[in-house]
């Protein structure tokens, strides 16, 4: 697989698996970057509203880092019914978009997927649908 190509510091960035301790960072950075779409959507948008305690024991949560700083999230499982993986959300920290996280995330989320032998990647989006049922 070839190299992301992403816009940082000299060193490359690093992933490791969530623990309790990083829930306030996902937090923060879950609710800065999908606190504009709720007057849009009517609600808060399903990451804003997670269990991060209950995502962790159920899925696997990744923190992103770069220069001992954290730059992103993300969180998935494997969706035997489709046999992709499925990813629940994936967050960049507002300081830190544009620059090629969210890409490298999902690039990292495809040599996952490629590695336990799954056909496909799968992102999870809002349900617009039932919305003016909501209203």
């Amino acid at each position: 697989m070839a190299q992301c190509s992403v816009s940082r510091s000299s060193n490359s960035p690093s992933l490791y698996k969530a623990t309790l301790d990083d829930i306030p960072a996902i937090k923060s950075m879950v609710n800065s970057a999908y606190s504009k779409y709720i007057e849009r959507i009517g609600r808060s948008p399903a990451p804003m509203t997670e269990d991060w305690e209950q995502e962790m024991k159920v899925h696997e949560v990744m923190m992103l880092k770069d220069t001992d700083q954290t730059v992103g999230s993300f969180d998935f499982h494997v969706d035997d019914q489709t046999n992709s993986l499925k990813i629940n959300n994936v967050v960049v920290d507002a300081g830190a978009q544009g620059r090629g996280y969210g890409y490298w995330m999902m690039k990292h989320a495809e040599t996952e997927a490629q590695k336990r032998g799954l056909s496909s990647v799968t992102l999870f989006t809002n349900d617009f649908k039932d919305i003016d049922d909501q209203k």
